[in-house]
């Protein structure tokens, strides 16, 4: 291996929803065969929730962060006046129409809040948008202090490092599917005077089929084999450069056995309570402590033979929920294999989830570090906040921080050896 230039370039390609195990089965071949050819941890763990990205980002846990949903209660004024309009014409009609009418309704609403409101709307009813706000996907990954702390843009930015996110997950970004992510990464790869010292991609479409057949499916297999080819295209392109890359399976997939009407069997709770219902997550806001009283025994009385638990307590912060106004003043969890149908994310139903305690082992990734600025190096388990770091020392800048206790890269980096300890 020989010694890598200052600052070579890297990209980070995120394989969204790439579980540990999907290697080994022969359809990542391409990865499989280089398993021992850089740095490869062999289980990737998130934090509880559904921001990875926020994670991957900045470093940061869920418990520090205050990341942990994609949507959280909006404050006065969070909400765009077009919006709030929109909704509040539609809403009466939504509820009425059928199915035809309700999706016209949804098609004006999607274009108001894309347009005003840099958000999605997913299945969220009408009545509720204008009450709840995008978390970390109304952000612009990077703007100068984004997520409220440093981030690896920031961190490139203090470096001096140019980089190219264009085929990086964002709001409004690149239209189209993993084929076309690929196609940029390889341009960015073959550009004139060679790609830049930071490249950011995100491949989704396992994610997708995950949810749609289940990670059992001949489905899954055959959207995996098709990955293989499109991350052997960019890695072949992005190493023959002389630049190195960093696969990222973010999280992982479990099967979905059963579902649970959570809003059927709690009915209309009444005014003073919102409810915002994900997929294996509802949460509870209550207006006053008058009706927390009123409400909160009903739903423990309700929900408790339920296939989930609630999140509060030693529990919660055991999982590393950030326990405030945004996580809801009450929590309840559906088990693993569960989901909450309907929920305010999916129209239709689901054969594979995630948003499960990180301690499952599907609900884990993985990490496969290959090119110049990777040691050779196995090891069993890194967490999904350590990928900063690891990407700063790969890019061969200075100390990367605390947490890590072993040398992720090549030694050849100056001030490379260990990251978080002795020469760190």
């Amino acid at each position: 291996m020989g010694t890598a230039p200052k600052h070579a370039p890297l990209l980070l390609l995120v394989l969204d929803a790439c579980r540990f195990d999907y290697l080994g089965r022969g359809d990542l071949a391409w990865v499989e065969e280089r398993l021992d050819q850089g740095f490869y941890a062999e289980k990737l763990k998130p934090s509880f929730g559904f921001c990875e990205i926020a994670e991957l980002l900045t470093g940061v846990e869920t418990r520090e962060s205050g990341f942990f949903c994609q949507m959280a209660p909006a404050k006065a004024g969070e909400t765009s006046l077009p919006l709030r309009l929109a909704a509040g014409l539609l809403a009466p009609l939504e509820e009425r129409l059928g199915s035809y009418g309700r999706e016209v309704c949804r098609s004006l609403l999607r274009r108001v809040a894309r347009r005003f409101d840099r958000r999605e709307i997913y299945e969220i009813p009408a009545a509720l948008l204008s009450k709840f706000r995008a978390t970390e996907g109304a952000l612009d990954y990077q703007a100068p202090g984004a997520f409220g702390r440093e981030s690896l843009f920031d961190f490139a930015r203090g470096e001096g490092l140019d980089w190219d996110a264009s085929a990086f997950v964002a709001f409004n970004h690149v239209e189209g599917g993993d084929r076309d992510r690929a196609r940029r990464l390889c341009e960015i790869a073959e550009r004139a005077g060679g790609p830049p010292a930071l490249t950011l991609g995100y491949f989704g479409d396992l994610d997708r089929i995950g949810h749609a057949f289940g990670p059992g499916s001949e489905e899954l297999g055959a959207q995996l084999r098709r990955t293989n080819l499109l991350v052997r295209e960019v890695g072949e392109a992005f190493l023959e450069k002389g630049g190195s890359v960093l696969f990222v399976g973010d999280h992982g997939m479990l099967a979905v056995e059963d579902s649970f009407d959570v809003l059927g069997a709690l009915g209309d709770l009444g005014k003073g309570t919102q409810v915002f219902v994900d997929s294996t997550l509802c949460r509870f806001w209550f207006e006053n402590d008058g009706v927390r009283e009123r409400v909160e025994a009903r739903i423990r009385k309700t929900l408790w033979p339920a296939p989930g638990y609630f999140l509060e307590g030693e529990l919660a912060r055991e999982m590393g929920v950030p326990l405030g106004r945004d996580s809801g003043d009450l929590a309840f969890a559906a088990h693993p294999g569960w989901v909450f149908a309907p929920d305010f994310f999916n129209r239709k139903r689901v054969l594979g989830m995630h948003g499960y305690s990180p301690e499952i082992p599907g609900q884990k990734g993985f990490c496969l570090g290959l090119g110049p600025a990777f040691a050779q190096r196995r090891v069993a388990e890194i967490r999904l906040v350590d990928l900063p770091k690891i990407a700063a020392r790969a890019l061969g800048a200075g100390p990367a921080g605390a947490g890590v206790d072993q040398a992720w890269v090549s030694p050849e980096y100056p001030e490379a050896l260990v990251l978080g300890g002795e020469g760190g």
